[in-house]
């Protein structure tokens, strides 16, 4: 996945708990990646957008990366967006 390319997840329900922890499956052929993980909540026209920048460095073989974020709760609306200069083989994700 490269430039500018926006993987979007409608509807994620995190309930009361919520979650603040990131389990990125995946590799990056060649330089440093930057991905904004974009948290929008759907049941609060009044609630701002959350954002966290995840740094992935190069690695030729699949990793699993881990991420802490603020503390997220409820309906949200998730967003993967890989910046310019990205190149990252994104296989699988698991939010705790």
């Amino acid at each position: 996945i490269g430039n500018n390319v926006v993987i979007q997840y409608d509807d994620m329900d995190f309930g009361s708990k919520g979650t603040s922890h990131l389990k990125l499956l995946g590799r990056a052929p060649s330089g440093a990646n930057t991905i904004q993980l974009r948290f929008l909540p759907q049941d609060d026209a009044q609630a701002q957008e959350i954002i966290t920048i995840l740094e992935i460095n190069q690695c030729g073989d699949y990793q699993l990366f881990d991420f802490d974020f603020a503390n997220v709760k409820g309906l949200q609306k998730v967003s993967f967006v890989f910046l310019p200069g990205c190149n990252f083989d994104f296989k699988d994700f698991i939010f705790s």
